[in-house]
């Protein structure tokens, strides 16, 4: 058994999410979302919610886990 036990119950959605986050195509959005959060938080009164930064980051992060989570499945 040189083969590498692999450990039960490791959540592999949580773990590709972290991955593809450090993903030089979705760090970027990251760190839009990060400039435009300290923006906001440095503004007492603004209308500006980073909404759309933070669902341009999800949306790269859930389209590289989706691309990846199924090979990780038994």
């Amino acid at each position: 058994m040189a083969e590498a036990v692999e450990e039960e119950g490791v959540d592999y959605q949580v773990v590709l999410k972290e991955k593809c986050g450090e993903l030089p195509k979705c760090a970027h959005l990251k760190e839009e979302y990060d400039a435009c959060n300290e923006r906001v938080l440095a503004k007492p009164n603004t209308a500006e919610k980073c909404t759309q930064e933070l669902f341009d980051f999800l949306h790269c992060v859930d389209h590289c886990v989706a691309n990846n989570l199924f090979a990780k499945l038994k």
